[in-house]
């Protein structure tokens, strides 16, 4: 049976005695950036996420980080955040790292849903008609309610 590992204790403690992990501090570096991408581009990673990990990190990490992104990888990463926004559909990869960066510290909300367009042959509403009073039905005969049927 395999013991498990505490990661992030050792992470801890490697960041704590740097000195004696000299050797591998440029191994450690790509580890901690691969994890922190990993992390931001999971799916269940949600904008107060991305806003927990800026929190932590600090607000300099966190941006060599998003920096360090490929365009595809920010853009992604913007459109899980942000779907509605219109920075996505029209601008560049720089625009839309300053988006991720935004919506990371707070400074801005997603996009709400926007308004489908009406269209010009649309239908206009029906507007309610007054009640009219109700026809008077001419009286029924029940003369053949008594009928019995013949065996």
């Amino acid at each position: 049976m395999a013991l498990e590992l505490d990661g992030f204790a050792v992470l801890h403690r490697i960041g704590a005695n740097r000195a004696a992990f000299e050797g591998i501090s440029s191994e450690v570096a790509k580890v901690a950036r691969s994890l922190l991408v990993k992390l931001l581009k999971d799916k269940r990673t949600g904008v107060d996420g991305v806003r927990a990990v800026r929190a932590a990190l600090g607000a300099e990490p966190f941006a060599l980080v998003v920096d360090g992104l490929t365009d595809a990888e920010i853009k992604s990463i913007a459109k899980r955040l942000d779907k509605h926004n219109p920075v996505l559909i029209d601008g560049d990869a720089a625009t839309v790292r300053k988006l991720v960066g935004a919506l990371a510290d707070g400074s801005t909300e997603p996009a709400s849903r926007p308004r489908a367009a009406s269209r010009g042959n649309a239908k206009a509403p029906k507007s309610k008609k007054e009640p009219t009073a109700p026809k008077t039905i001419a009286r029924v005969s029940f003369k053949s309610a008594g009928a019995t049927r013949g065996r």
